[in-house]
């Protein structure tokens, strides 16, 4: 995976799971899952459009930038690719106690 990222600038502070890892963890944890929404593909489409923008015209007065700090134009960039080349995925889950 490329860094920084938007929640982390280095991997010794990342700590993602898989999509079948974090089901097991739910499940471990007493969770049944309900269902599974992987949101990849729009999140990357997403990001593409942000960084895009971000490129064309410069920044916004408020941002994520404002938030994450000037670090934030390479972790966009680093998003889309770990996106596009599936280093990472956004799922959630729907989970009943």
């Amino acid at each position: 995976m490329l860094f920084p990222v938007p929640w982390a600038c280095e991997p010794s502070i990342s700590h993602l799971a898989t999509p079948d890892e974090m089901k097991s963890l739910l499940t471990e944890a007493c969770f049944k899952v309900l269902g599974v929404h992987n949101s990849t593909d729009g999140s990357q489409s997403w990001f593409e459009a942000m960084t895009a923008r971000m490129e064309k015209s410069g920044l916004a007065p408020v941002t994520l930038q404002a938030f994450l700090g000037s670090d934030f134009p390479e972790m966009a960039r680093n998003e889309v690719r770990n996106l596009a080349e599936r280093r990472i995925r956004t799922v959630s889950y729907i989970c009943e106690a």
